[in-house]
């Protein structure tokens, strides 16, 4: 490839699109070919961190909700909690967007299968595909609890702070949304870690490995 031919957004949607093929192929048989979607991530945002101030305007402009959906679907494919911690705060602080009912549904599915295992689909495997799918319902009804009860709390303390989310914007419960599920990704985290500083310390390093050391990964609600 010459030296002036550059990376354009459409260059990493198709990287995005190679790497959701490639976490596919993942659960049928191990392959090591092609980057993490940290990695990818990371590239991500280091080619956009080099566009001038108007190229950025443009690539903003230009990201869709399709190649959102792509990039959170990825993260949530790799079974990677934290990834998709910074994933969420990184494209709504870059990017400007926000969830969408498609994020609600795969954020308590990745939850889900994370807690199956899911072990890589051999011939044996695939003849128990019943049994893993009334598994993995059950497991995904028990989430989808853990995220309405994380939804109420975060209501409670809302009102307790004098916030009523009802009365607000649609962008500011829209903005809600990112916060709801950081913290139930938080909730869900803190079964696979010892303590907080270790929950805190593995989000830091993921954001570290995604490029996104500068973003703002805080629940307002409970900092300061």
């Amino acid at each position: 490839m010459k030296d002036s031919v550059k990376p354009d957004l459409e260059t990493f949607a198709c990287l995005w699109d190679c790497e959701k093929a490639h976490l596919d192929k993942l659960s049928i048989e191990p392959v090591d070919d092609f980057p993490e979607p940290r990695k990818v991530f990371r590239d991500f945002l280091a080619w956009y961190t080099g566009l001038s101030i108007r190229s950025r305007a443009a690539a903003r402009e230009d990201f869709s909700e399709d190649l959102y959906n792509q990039i959170m679907r990825c993260m949530c494919l790799a079974k990677d909690l934290e990834g998709t911690l910074v994933t969420l705060y990184s494209l709504k602080a870059v990017f400007g967007f926000l969830p969408n009912d498609e994020t609600l549904r795969m954020i308590p599915m990745l939850v889900a299968r994370r807690s199956l295992g899911q072990p890589q689909m051999t011939r044996k495997r695939r003849r128990s595909r019943l049994s893993d799918v009334t598994g993995l319902k059950g497991k995904l009804a028990d989430v989808s609890k853990v995220l309405d009860l994380v939804v109420e709390q975060r209501m409670e303390a809302l009102n307790r702070q004098g916030v009523k989310l009802e009365t607000c914007s649609t962008q500011r419960q829209n903005e809600e949304q990112v916060h709801v599920l950081a913290a139930f990704l938080r909730v869900v985290m803190r079964r696979y870690v010892d303590d907080q500083q270790t929950m805190t310390e593995r989000i830091e390093t993921a954001a570290q490995e995604m490029g996104a050391v500068g973003i703002d990964l805080q629940d307002p609600l409970h900092s300061g």
